[in-house]
């Protein structure tokens, strides 16, 4: 996805849930979800977020299962309601 907008799901605002999926997101807003911003419950081949924003989402910016590994390359994650970031997942390149 490039350059797109996730707004006001009822739910969280990207919910991943196969394992062999590829996600890559440039220049993407996932903002004022009602639950979280991006929520990953399995490893998928690729996770890369580039310079996107996760905010004021009503629970986390991003939440990543255990075992879930994606990368962060810039943008904004601030601003949710319990926590940025969460979960036993790794985000790897974005410093909390």
């Amino acid at each position: 996805l490039t350059d797109c907008e996730v707004l006001h799901s009822m739910r969280s605002g990207i919910g991943v849930n196969g394992k062999q999926t590829e996600i890559e997101m440039t220049r993407c807003s996932v903002k004022q979800n009602s639950f979280s911003g991006m929520g990953v419950n399995h490893q998928a081949r690729c996770i890369l977020l580039r310079e996107c924003e996760f905010t004021q989402n009503g629970y986390h910016g991003i939440w990543l299962n255990a075992g879930v590994v994606a990368r962060w390359q810039g943008g904004s994650l601030a601003g949710n309601k319990l926590s940025d970031k969460d979960g036993a997942g790794k985000l790897i390149g974005y410093l909390s």
